[in-house]
């Protein structure tokens, strides 16, 4: 393990933030769109269906989430 990593890593923030209560709702309902648009991608062999459901379901649970925090 490298020297100064454990330092490193206390002075992050957690996530979630217990400051700022968010609504899970949201991403949700994104990431169940996202795995209806996939699904729907891999039925009808479509790649842009399957890829664009990927990417609302990373949409939803990485980078929102990564958004919304930082940026409050």
């Amino acid at each position: 393990m490298l020297p100064g990593l454990p330092r490193l890593l206390a002075e992050l923030p957690g996530l979630p933030s217990q400051d700022e209560a968010t609504d899970p709702k949201r991403y949700l309902i994104l990431l169940g769109v996202g795995f209806v648009i996939a699904l729907l991608g891999h039925l009808t062999r479509t790649k842009t269906l399957i890829a664009s459901g990927i990417a609302l379901i990373f949409l939803a649970t990485f980078v929102l989430p990564l958004y919304f925090h930082f940026s409050g």
